[in-house]
């Protein structure tokens, strides 16, 4: 081999090469990471009415690291999702030296188990709310299906007046629906949307007369059971 010059040439191109390869490679890592590709500014939008821009603006100087071409923008974004009323975080990169975040903020469409919120995805998160808010309390897991009963249930009420206050699904799969008067639906554990229109087209004949607090047994085929708060069974209704 040592007498083949054609071959230790190409070799020595070879090594010439990956050693200019490499002194790049070193000058380009050591050229993204200089602090002339810091960044200087984080822009904050989105329509958000819990987190303030000065707040994230804090996180970020506080929390990301690196410079235009090595922050990581998974990471940046999941840091962001961090804070409280955050459901997503979208960041990208702005030449030469700026990051732009758009904040979607969660909606609070119900309290779950009075211990965390349920956004209008279906989604628990936690944060502390004044509003007033209906209740859902399910299983685990449960959520986004019962933020799609409690829509309909509240579509379908909204026809006579009525609005749910609290949802509620057995383990059984049983649901439950308390009204703002305090009437009690139980609408079993199928056919809930049909029972639920039952009650809706009986309501001005024959519900709204019902005094509240009442328990509406809605799990039979054809018809519905009142009984009203105090009346003891084999008594008759005054």
């Amino acid at each position: 081999m040592w007498d083949n010059h054609r071959l230790l040439n190409q070799i020595a191109t070879a090594l010439y090469l990956a050693a200019a390869a490499a002194i790049v490679y070193a000058l380009g890592m050591a050229a993204i990471r200089s602090p002339a590709f810091a960044l200087r500014d984080v822009e904050i939008t989105g329509d958000t009415a819990h987190v303030s821009r000065a707040q994230a603006q804090a996180l970020a100087a506080r929390e990301l690291h690196g410079t235009f071409f090595t922050l990581e923008l998974e990471q940046a974004s999941a840091t962001f999702e961090r804070l409280a009323w955050v459901r997503l975080a979208r960041v990208r990169r702005v030449w030469p030296d700026r990051l732009h975040v758009t904040l979607e903020e969660h909606v609070p469409l119900a309290r779950w188990h009075d211990k965390a919120l349920v956004n209008l995805q279906g989604e628990v998160f936690q944060a502390v709310s004044d509003a007033r808010l209906p209740t859902l309390a399910g299983p685990e897991g449960t959520s986004a299906e019962m933020a799609r009963h409690y829509a309909a249930f509240r579509d379908m009420l909204a026809a006579v007046g009525r609005t749910p206050v609290e949802v509620r699904l057995s383990v059984r799969r049983a649901w439950q629906v308390t009204l703002d008067d305090g009437q009690v639906l139980e609408l079993g554990r199928q056919d809930l949307m049909p029972r639920m229109a039952r009650f809706v087209a009986a309501y001005r004949t024959i519900v709204a007369r019902v005094p509240p607090g009442a328990r509406i047994d809605l799990r039979y085929e054809n018809g519905f059971a009142i009984r009203q708060p105090g009346l003891r069974w084999g008594e008759q209704p005054a």
